[in-house]
């Protein structure tokens, strides 16, 4: 068996694979469990998810039905989550899956509540993926769904995706855990399952936006908006343009009789058929409803297609720059903010309005680069009399008009951490740190530098907003100190 198993393994490693951290939310056996991506965006995404349900108990408009999506209000936590149900609601129990996480609950009928679509899986995808161990054939005795159980159950993992099954449409993986290694090998090597071939789906490159330089001003088209923080661009006169690479594919794939791929897995480039066109995408999420989130790399957003929809992208798109840029509009937070702590939804739909005039001549100046996007500003540089404050950039225009408010650049001194034991003496920040900081808590403001704010939530207990910053302040034994930061913060 270690022979086997040690062929498999070598054999593994030659295939393509999309690999990912992850945080085990369910399991039922090595058929069955849910993940959840766990990157700093996944976690946001989540946190804006639950931020926004909070005590959002409207009724129903009408009688919910199965697979209805709903707000479910969880009786030992008192949370609220996403959740589907499964099944007629029956002598006042209802039974839901909830959709983030893949656990199933019977709750009473009171405790479910209309889901908003702002919130529903088609704007922000579920984020609970169903997957399967690739590459055996489950014995489907108790000792394999304990094993699994016990070993992966709430579990921070390394995910190794090899492709979303075509039958029956859930991510065929292999995980590992830093105590167990890799759970494939496990399963075989105590006889918990049987080896069958692992089918994999083709590398494809990543080629990546166009890049762009900081402190230079382009020329842009606004193609898509999510809201101020997110929103995609595309540089005027560069080729190619976002026109000639959709009527090429369109052309292409009208012209030439191509099935759709025959495997599809997590961050491969491919080609997606929507109404009448083609578009370039790349495979983002898997959801559990059976449908496949792609982002769009030319045009900007996500759409969710079926397997049905994605083509196999022919090797003259493959290594072409993404046209679309991902940006956010520098520096500014809003001043009201949305129930999730973002920007206004009516904000939002102004903004898109005012980037997306025909009329206007956008330019974009590239203010800073972060892990995953440009932060910018973008001015209407059209003849004054073409339309009013034409002269003010955007985030001029959003301040002036109270809409939003410019977060202060403050970036305290950094003490070197100490070699020797912490003692007052040794722990003290620079001089004058203090001083600097104690203004600081008397205004109730918490500064970040320029611009790494990604979330923003209005506490109960303090008129703080809280950032996901890089430099935060830390009372330390009657000291204030600094200290760093890269996930969300809470404060009480």
């Amino acid at each position: 068996r270690i022979q086997i198993l040690f062929e498999l393994s070598m054999a593994e490693d030659s295939l393509p694979a999309f690999v990912f951290d992850a945080l085990i939310t369910h399991v039922i056996n090595s058929e069955k469990f849910y993940v959840q991506k766990y990157d700093e965006a996944a976690r946001n995404r989540l946190t804006i998810i639950e931020n926004s349900l909070e005590g959002a108990t409207q009724p129903f408009h009408k009688n919910p039905k199965p697979d209805d999506y709903v707000t479910v209000k969880l009786l030992a936590s008192g949370g609220f989550k996403r959740g589907r149900l499964l099944a007629p609601i029956q002598h006042s129990l209802a039974h839901v899956q909830l959709i983030d996480y893949g656990i199933e609950e019977r709750l009473p009928e009171t405790c479910v509540f209309h889901l908003s679509s702002e919130l529903g899986p088609d704007v922000l995808a579920e984020q609970a993926m169903l997957c399967s161990i690739a590459g055996v054939k489950s014995n489907h005795n108790e000792m394999n769904a304990n094993y699994i159980r016990e070993v992966l159950t709430s579990r921070k993992v390394k995910v190794k995706s090899y492709c979303v099954a075509p039958k029956t449409g859930e991510l065929m993986v292999d995980v590992s855990t830093g105590e167990h290694g890799s759970i494939r090998d496990h399963l075989l090597l105590h006889n918990l399952c049987t080896p069958s071939p692992i089918r994999a789906a083709p590398a494809t490159p990543q080629p990546g936006p166009a890049s762009v330089s900081v402190n230079k001003k382009y020329p842009v088209v606004v193609s898509h908006v999510k809201d101020l923080d997110e929103f995609y661009l595309q540089i005027k006169n560069k080729d190619p343009q976002l026109q000639q690479i959709t009527s090429a594919l369109t052309g292409l794939y009208q012209t030439t009789q191509v099935s759709p791929a025959s495997l599809v897995n997590l961050g491969m480039l491919c080609a997606v058929h929507l109404g009448n066109e083609w578009f370039r995408a790349l495979v983002i999420q898997v959801t559990s409803s059976g449908y496949i989130q792609v982002q769009m790399v030319d045009c900007g957003g996500t759409q969710f297609v079926t397997l049905k929809q994605i083509y196999p992208l022919e090797g003259t798109f493959l290594n072409l720059p993404f046209i679309a840029i991902k940006c956010g509009l520098h520096s500014i937070v809003p001043i009201t903010p949305s129930r999730s702590g973002g920007f206004p939804k009516k904000l939002c739909e102004w903004f898109e309005r005012y980037v997306r005039d025909d009329r206007a001549n956008y330019f974009a100046t590239i203010m800073q680069k972060t892990d995953d996007k440009y932060l910018i500003d973008i001015r209407d540089e059209s003849p004054p009399s073409e339309g009013p404050d034409s002269r003010l950039s955007t985030v001029e225009l959003l301040i002036q008009n109270n809409c939003v408010k410019k977060i202060t650049s403050f970036v305290p001194p950094v003490a070197m951490a100490p070699s020797g034991p912490t003692t007052p003496a040794n722990a003290m920040p620079a001089l004058g740190m203090q001083a600097q900081l104690s203004n600081l808590r008397k205004k109730r403001t918490l500064y970040t530098p320029f611009p790494s704010t990604i979330l923003y939530r209005k506490l109960d207990t303090t008129d703080f907003q809280c950032f996901n910053i890089c430099n935060i302040s830390v009372l330390v034994g009657g000291l204030w100190c600094t200290a760093c930061t890269a996930s969300p913060l809470v404060f009480h």
